[in-house]
């Protein structure tokens, strides 16, 4: 019996002494004896900072070396902060992360015929007053002035050739459109002359509607002499072939003022106080139609209208005081693109027209310069 006690015995102290050699056993690297095993360690890293398993603590906010370009950590350590100037930008300047000066709001620079203004764009450089009926002035220029000068003689300065046909409201009837026995309407001329040929106009109001079909010049002494007056509810003119063109004359009429198809081109013309339209670019055969330094004043509904899918072209050309019309009293329109129609405009002001522009949803270009 003392044998077997003895036996329980030291199986008790072997027992206990295995205990207390598993309790001194190291934990790993990281964490802590607790309640009998070993647990991660976590430190007291205080409000501004997350402690890391195993030891440590991680700042709350983003690391110092994750700023972006043009930002800076913050003094207290927790995000990034944008360099920017000491003091606010006044209303007219502005300044982006990493700029430490305000810099003015707006273009950089102007391009010619234009100034810089006051709200940080470009406004243009014309002449202090507003121009008088039939002359204008574009962009760059500080005084009004006419489409075209009317030199002197019956004809003034046209350049004559020998294919040229002639034209004078004030000759007597049966002219043959030689010099010495003018036509006495535009369009006797143009029904007499062969492609290519000019047809030079003398002073005097022609009342009428002109139609070219074919590819030739017409030339007016200059616009605040020469007028084409339409009748009734056609275009005063219609030019619908490549090649055709009206230059220095003025247009008027109770109807439009302008038709213009093809390759057909309109130069220092003043269209003005027509009772529809200015003047109309429309898609009738192949070419650009185009309209160079000319005036479009006074019109009902449109100054210049492109009709669906034209290519057109309008370049230093005056736009202003355009109405509304009686059947269409919303319009007013300086320039109207419609219909997947494409207009290059260069140096167009317009000026003082009911509603400066509009254009339809499917319009594929504007370009260009227009103010």
């Amino acid at each position: 019996m003392v044998g077997a006690a003895l036996r329980r015995i030291l199986v008790t102290v072997a027992c206990l002494c295995a205990a207390c050699s598993a309790d001194d056993e190291a934990c790993p690297s990281g964490t802590t004896r607790r309640d009998g095993a070993c647990v991660t360690t976590y430190d007291d890293c205080g409000p501004s900072a997350l402690p890391i398993p195993g030891g440590g603590c991680e700042p709350i906010g983003v690391r110092a070396d994750a700023c972006a370009v043009g930002f800076t950590y913050d003094i207290a350590g927790t995000s990034c902060v944008p360099v920017l100037p000491e003091a606010p930008c006044a209303p007219n300047a502005i300044a982006v992360p990493g700029d430490t000066v305000c810099h003015p709001v707006g273009v950089t620079a102007c391009g010619a015929g234009t100034k810089p203004d006051d709200k940080g764009g470009c406004s243009a450089i014309l002449p202090p007053a507003p121009c008088g009926r039939g002359t204008l002035a574009l962009p760059g220029e500080t005084s009004c002035h006419e489409l075209a000068s009317c030199g002197s003689g019956t004809f003034g300065d046209i350049a004559v050739d020998g294919s040229t046909l002639f034209v004078d409201q004030s000759a007597l009837a049966g002219g043959d459109g030689t010099k010495e026995r003018p036509f006495r309407t535009v369009q006797e001329a143009v029904t007499a002359a062969k492609a290519g040929a000019n047809v030079a106009v003398a002073a005097g109001t022609y009342e009428e509607n002109v139609d070219v079909a074919k590819p030739l010049r017409i030339v007016g002494r200059c616009p605040s002499m020469v007028e084409i007056r339409g009748v009734g509810g056609a275009p005063a003119a219609f030019l619908h072939a490549t090649g055709a063109e009206l230059q220095r004359v003025a247009v008027t009429g109770p109807a439009g003022g302008v038709d213009l198809a093809g390759g057909a081109k309109v130069d220092r013309v003043w269209t003005h106080d027509t009772g529809d339209v200015g003047l109309v670019m429309h898609k009738l055969g192949a070419g650009i139609p185009s309209v160079t330094g000319s005036l479009v004043e006074g019109s009902r509904r449109i100054g210049i209208a492109l009709a669906a899918g034209v290519v057109g072209k309008v370049e230093k050309t005056v736009i202003r005081r355009t109405r509304a019309h009686v059947e269409a009293p919303e319009m007013g329109h300086g320039l109207h693109v419609q219909d997947g129609s494409t207009l290059e405009a260069r140096e167009v002001p317009t000026d003082v027209n009911e509603l400066v522009s509009w254009n339809q949803p499917l319009m594929s270009r504007l370009s260009g310069a227009c103010s």
